[in-house]
């Protein structure tokens, strides 16, 4: 006998068979990946660590309110958008960011910085889906220089929509868009999981003289994949079919992170890469799309 299980955007794997076959020996599960249609050529997946005036970019609880971190992330999208043809889609982690970076970049020059750069629309609760695609559909159209979208993880843009072609040659995600760690769903859940599975590092006596790290519990696991598994989804709205191609852009530190680059799609790790500065990844994504137009002639 066995199970399958099929999905669009399940990595990371690990906490599907922890809590749906528990008993299971890990010999007898078997993952299967499939690559992309698009050859390899047609997708940059970029992980950025500095803005162009070089300060950091991490938008940690302690970090991402500063508006050092907000403006430099302002400069950040503003190069991109200079590079990017056609349509540009920018993920925040919440509704929440996204008004607080809006409000920021309103009261100083710095959307007005973007604007010349693209038409902007942002993402709103009060607006249908359908309603935000078309009119941002019709801003790449009739731009001169494209459109951007400003959107959020886990939104109603960031899942079923179809971003194929010109609607996202790049598209960028700001942060990691981990979930309410307050909420009371996921303490219990996080409080279930590592209880079920015994390895509560801060509960058990024995781990006393060999603690572990918060990420090297179950739960704090699950909890990690969740937000990446948010990313996966959002990052998969680009390339649509073999002729598509796009650039990803991580913007945050963390991205750098082995830990949490590995829980990118397969088909991203193998075009993925590290730049040591912002003019670095300006001039990996000035090359890719020129090799893209001279390609598609």
């Amino acid at each position: 006998k066995a199970v399958l299980l099929l999905g669009g955007t399940m990595k990371p794997f690990a906490h599907f068979t922890r809590q749906l076959f528990p008993e299971l020996d890990s010999k007898n599960t078997r993952f299967f990946e499939c690559g992309h249609v698009v050859p390899p050529e047609q997708v940059l997946s970029l992980a950025i660590s500095k803005g162009p005036s070089g300060k950091p970019l991490k938008f940690n609880y302690q970090s991402r309110s500063s508006y050092e971190v907000i403006d430099e992330l302002g400069r950040t999208i503003s190069n991109i958008a200079k590079v990017v043809p056609e349509g540009l889609v920018i993920f925040f982690p919440s509704f929440g960011y996204k008004s607080k970076v809006r409000s920021r970049w309103e009261s100083t020059k710095m959307m007005q910085n973007i604007q010349q750069r693209k038409s902007v629309l942002w993402e709103s609760r009060d607006k249908h889906p359908s309603e935000i695609l078309s009119k941002y559909s019709q801003l790449v159209k009739e731009s001169k220089n494209g459109a951007m979208l400003m959107c959020v993880v886990g939104g109603k843009l960031s899942e079923g929509i179809n971003f194929k072609d010109g609607l996202a040659r790049g598209v960028a995600v700001v942060g990691m868009p981990y979930p309410n760690s307050q909420d009371p769903l996921i303490v219990e859940k996080i409080s279930w999981i590592n209880r079920k599975f015994g390895l509560d590092a801060q509960n058990d006596s024995k781990s006393k003289t060999k603690k572990k790290s918060s990420m090297d519990t179950p739960g704090q696991q699950y909890y990690e994949n969740l937000c990446m598994r948010a990313v996966n989804q959002s990052v998969g709205r680009s390339i649509r079919h073999k002729g598509d191609y796009a650039c990803v852009v991580l913007i945050d530190q963390r991205y750098s992170m082995d830990r949490i680059s590995s829980q990118l799609p397969g088909w991203i790790q193998k075009r993925h890469r590290d730049v040591t500065s912002f003019g670095d990844a300006f001039k990996s994504i000035c090359k890719f799309f020129s090799k893209m137009r001279r390609q598609m002639k």
